[in-house]
């Protein structure tokens, strides 16, 4: 039977560095109800596995301003998290990144339903799985 690779929660491990980062509340999936004033939203967007260890996911990251004068910070923010994210090779939380990159420039994008400034930005992160034991037993 093939080695059983796990591929942990990058999601979990982005939002601890972006919040290191920034001071703001980071968000994963949904939306919160509440908007704060100022937070960055990661969306999972798919990605592929590239061998039998090495697994690249794909992210959408927004960064929200506060209102009304808030089109600057959310830029300033959104540079300063690109840059540490393509910076962000090595060993995080016992697994290895091997690279992220953005596809693509930051984009302005309003958002109209809550009427705050947001900056989008698309990315690629690489990184290793672990071999675990498998469940599955054979005779």
């Amino acid at each position: 039977m093939a080695e059983v690779i796990l591929y942990e929660d990058i999601f979990k491990t982005l939002r601890h560095i972006i919040n290191q980062i920034t001071g703001l509340d980071v968000h994963v999936g949904r939306l919160p109800t509440v908007r704060p004033a100022r937070f960055v939203h990661l969306t999972p967007s798919g990605g592929e596995d590239n061998s039998p260890v090495h697994g690249q996911r794909a992210f959408v990251l927004d960064v929200w301003g506060s209102k009304p004068a808030g089109d600057r910070e959310a830029y300033e923010m959104s540079e300063l998290i690109r840059a540490n994210l393509k910076a962000l090779a090595g060993v995080h939380d016992g697994f290895t990144i091997y690279r992220t990159r953005p596809v693509g420039a930051i984009v302005w994008m309003p958002d109209d339903e809550s009427n705050q400034p947001r900056y989008r930005q698309n990315w690629a992160i690489s990184y290793r799985g672990t071999v675990v034991e498998s469940a599955i037993k054979t005779n």
